[in-house]
C-alpha cells in the first residue's frame, strides 16, 4: 500500500530539501497573515500551509457581511502586509519573496492602497490621472502622501 511518506517522496523527487531556516521563516510569515485576518475579522482562516519551495498560503473565507469601508480596506492591506511584518519583527528583515514580484503581498497591498487613493481623489471631484502608470503612481504619492510618515513601527521588545 502507498503511504504518506511514499507520496511525499514522490513530490520531492529531484528537489532540494527546504532548509529549517526557510521553513521557519515561511511559518512565521504565514502565521502573521493568519493572525491579522483573525484579529481584524476580515476573513475566517481555513488553513495555513507551506509548499515545497517555502511558498506559503493562508486559505481564507472573506466575511462578506462586512461593509467595504475605509477601515475594511485598511484591514485588508494590513492582512496582506502582516506576513512581511511578522518576518521583520522576528528576523529583522523579510526574505525577497515577501516583496518585489508582481504577485507578492507587498505589490498586492501597494496596488490596493493606490487604487483606494485614486478613488478618494476622484471622489473629491478631481479628474483621474491619465499619464502612464508609473508616472501616475509617483505623482499621486508625491502630491498626497506626507514626506515622513506620522507613525513609527516598533517591536514590543523596544
Amino acid at each position: 500500500s502507498i503511504t504518506w511518506r511514499d507520496l511525499e517522496a514522490g513530490l520531492r523527487a529531484g528537489q532540494a530539501p527546504m532548509s529549517a531556516d526557510l521553513r521557519k521563516r515561511a511559518a512565521i510569515h504565514e502565521a502573521g497573515h493568519a493572525l491579522v485576518y483573525t484579529l481584524t475579522g476580515i476573513a475566517e482562516v481555513q488553513s495555513a500551509s507551506i509548499a515545497l519551495h517555502g511558498v506559503g498560503l493562508v486559505k481564507t473565507v472573506p466575511n462578506a457581511h462586512l461593509p467595504e469601508t475605509e477601515a475594511w480596506l485598511m484591514n485588508n492591506i494590513a492582512s496582506l502586509l502582516a506576513g512581511r511584518a511578522a518576518e521583520i519583527l522576528v528576523f529583522h528583515e523579510p526574505i525577497a519573496g515577501a516583496g518585489g514580484a508582481d504577485e507578492s503581498d507587498l505589490a498586492r497591498a501597494t496596488a490596493m492602497a493606490l487604487a483606494a487613493l485614486i478613488f478618494a481623489i476622484t471622489r473629491e471631484g478631481k479628474p483621474p490621472p491619465i499619464e502612464a502608470e508609473a508616472e501616475v503612481t509617483a505623482k499621486i504619492l508625491i502630491e498626497h502622501l506626507p514626506l515622513a510618515p506620522p507613525y513609527e513601527i516598533k517591536s514590543r521588545t523596544e
